[in-house]
């Protein structure tokens, strides 16, 4: 417990002096919500995501599954991060979705996917002095954080009619946040600090949603989801849990003739009812959250709608974690992709690439570009 309390109030103490070498919005709590979706849909600005079979968001999604589907999606970050102690670049790499579907009869469908929830790897590094045995003391510190929940869900999706379908998804979330904490003096008398802790989560949670053609042409979903506490643990002994959120999704989709079609959705959850239990254990709390996407994708054939097809698209979203006292920080982020598909549809490619910027209202600002790679399968 000793050696728990003192990574946790490094982490308190440190968070917002120090410069950050991977998103410094990721250094809160549970760390950064992470978009969990396809490539297709990532270049279309999550606009696709509430009716794109490729993703987990929606389960009713996975009814327009024609055939057993694996796909798999890669994406690289280069950062930029500011802040009033300065500026640090970053880069790394996330496999933010990976996911098996097909039809098991003649209205079923199922999906099984494996995606990243949250995202909290970092370094953060500080230089300060300390007045020791009535002297000063040069000291050089260190916090490295790898790790993050992650989201392993079961859905099954029900065709009622030819228009209308819903789906339910069962949730585990787990996974483990290593922390390391270094201590180095200018003085060589004095001996280096170093401490390595590992923390792991577990919780669950269920979803459901529908989607529907009520119109030609026209399609809408819905989405809600809850989440149980996610309890933290060291080794096999549980510290404790912070409540989880709700989260509500609703989108429309629109083929705005052969070669066009439109797509956008709002997503809200209530993060903020972790607030109370993330400041008791030193932390700045957390508000809810909103975001809102809209995308297109713009075929060059309408008889080969999937070869090199033109996607783009837009996202605005608020971060449930304020980096400072007082912040309120939100991403916008600009999209652009394309595809192709092969061996008779059988496989695919897409790729998209993003622009993002991260503003807490304050000083802190983050400026990211992104690569998604995704490949599918369809024996």
């Amino acid at each position: 417990m000793t050696r728990v309390r003192l990574v946790v109030m490094a982490l308190t103490l440190l968070a917002s002096r120090a410069a950050a070498q991977a998103s410094e919005f990721g250094t809160r709590a549970l760390g950064l919500p992470v978009q969990a979706l396809s490539a297709r849909a990532q270049g279309m600005g999550g606009g696709a995501a509430m009716f794109d079979p490729e993703n987990g968001l929606n389960p009713a999604a996975i009814w327009l599954t024609q055939r057993g589907t694996a796909t798999f999606s890669v994406r690289q970050f280069w950062r930029t991060s500011e802040n009033p102690f300065g500026t640090a670049s970053g880069n790394d790499t996330q496999f933010p979705l990976v996911m098996v579907s097909g039809p098991i009869g003649p209205r079923w469908d199922f999906g099984i996917s494996v995606s990243a929830y949250t995202d909290r790897t970092f370094a953060l590094a500080l230089r300060d002095t300390f007045s020791i045995r009535d002297a000063p003391v040069e000291v050089n510190d260190t916090i490295i954080s790898k790790g993050g929940v992650n989201d392993i869900q079961g859905a099954v999706a029900f065709t009622v009619s030819r228009n209308f379908a819903v789906g339910i998804g069962l949730h585990v979330l787990t996974g483990t946040n290593r922390f390391e904490y270094r201590r180095t003096f200018s003085d060589s008398t004095y001996v280096p600090v170093r401490v390595k802790n590992e923390l792991s989560f577990s919780g669950g949670a269920i979803s459901a949603g529908f989607s529907a053609e009520p119109i030609k042409r026209v399609r809408l979903a819905g989405m809600v989801r809850w989440d149980s506490d996610l309890g933290f643990y060291k080794d096999s002994t549980k510290l404790n849990e912070i409540p989880m959120p709700l989260t509500f999704a609703a989108g429309i989709q629109v083929a705005a003739g052969d070669r066009l079609t439109l797509a956008g959705h709002g997503l809200y959850r209530n993060w903020s009812v972790a607030d109370e239990s993330i400041k008791a254990r030193g932390g700045l709390g957390a508000d809810n959250a909103a975001e809102g996407t809209f995308g297109l994708e713009w075929t060059r054939s309408a008889r080969k709608p999937y070869k090199f097809p033109l996607r783009a698209g837009v996202r605005y979203a608020q971060l449930p974690y304020p980096v400072v006292t007082g912040s309120s920080g939100t991403e916008l982020q600009l999209s652009l992709g394309t595809g192709f598909r092969f061996t008779n549809n059988r496989g695919s490619v897409d790729f998209a690439i993003e622009r993002a910027w991260r503003d807490d209202g304050a000083a802190f600002k983050e400026k990211t570009f992104m690569f998604t790679f995704g490949v599918g399968i369809r024996p």
